[in-house]
């Protein structure tokens, strides 16, 4: 289930949506990368129960994450495009985390 997809406006992460994009006949929101306030209050305007994919870069999702309530430090090499960062929110607006690599 996805009910969401953000992505910036550089082509690299509109690409790497669009598959599943065209899948669920999803329209992305575009977001500029520097504006993590601006996402994250986007992502946190969807329904409890929504699935949100972000589709961010190296320099920007350390920030996003932190701003989902991840305490965790998380650093992102320019280098590395198989990371995929699962945010599980909870009620008390703390956020687990799970990593996958593909």
């Amino acid at each position: 289930k996805v009910d969401a997809v953000f992505v910036t406006e550089l082509r690299r992460t509109r690409d790497t949506a669009a598959p599943l994009c065209r899948q669920r006949a999803l329209k992305p929101t575009t977001v500029k990368a520097g504006e993590t306030a601006a996402l994250v209050a986007q992502v946190r305007a969807l329904p409890k129960d929504a699935v949100a994919v972000v589709v961010g870069h190296s320099n920007t999702i350390p920030e996003i994450l932190a701003a989902l309530g991840i305490k965790e430090k998380i650093e992102v090499r320019d280098d590395e495009y198989g990371r995929v960062f699962i945010v599980l929110p909870a009620a008390d607006g703390a956020a687990g985390l799970l990593e996958l690599e593909y």
